[in-house]
């Protein structure tokens, strides 16, 4: 326990720095990405209360929506807009932004997992069958994501933070590399 809060402090602090990086420089997509992905796990990992997991939904949305259009080709872009959405409540537009995700990412099983808990009361049809598409991704080992070579980073007490950091370094620093699936290998 007081390592979890040790960690939730700092990090913390590193997502308010993050998003006042990414406030400072408005059209810097990458900073905005970093700080909205930053707020989105710290959120989801350390908010303890229900009001501080939404409020840091609220402050994911704000830096994501910063991207666009400059990364309407990433499919995390959708995935993390439409998840902060869900999670506070706003299905209708949770569930318009996960399909736009789906085409721009075929054989990622998160994508496929992240429709399936957004759908999960509207259609458990699809829902059920989104599982399985995403559990065969998984098990073929297929639809990796992208591979950040991450630098060691001593004052992070968890990898949030160097992910967070890794973002703000990669224009810098040209450390992004990218796994291709094997286009021969579709999820069925």
């Amino acid at each position: 326990p007081g390592n979890d809060e040790a960690a939730k402090k700092v990090i913390a602090e590193r997502v308010k720095r993050l998003e006042a990086e990414a406030d400072a420089a408005p059209d810097h997509a990458l900073a905005h990405f970093a700080a909205g992905v930053a707020a989105h796990y710290c959120g989801h990992q350390y908010g303890s209360t229900v009001d501080e997991k939404r409020d840091y939904s609220r402050r994911a949305l704000k830096q994501l929506e910063h991207t666009r259009p400059a990364f309407d080709f990433e499919p995390r872009v959708y995935v993390y807009l439409a998840i902060s959405h869900f999670r506070l409540g706003q299905d209708k537009e949770a569930q318009e932004l996960i399909e736009k995700a789906i085409p721009l990412a075929t054989n990622d099983p998160d994508v496929y997992y992240c429709r399936a808990e957004i759908f999960q009361k509207v259609n458990v049809d699809r829902a059920l069958a989104d599982i399985e598409k995403s559990a065969v991704a998984r098990r073929l080992g297929i639809g990796q994501h992208t591979l950040l070579s991450l630098p060691p980073d001593p004052e992070s007490p968890g990898s949030y933070g160097q992910f967070a950091d890794a973002f703000l370094r990669l224009p810098r620093e040209r450390k992004l590399y990218s796994q291709q699936p094997d286009p021969d290998r579709k999820i069925v």
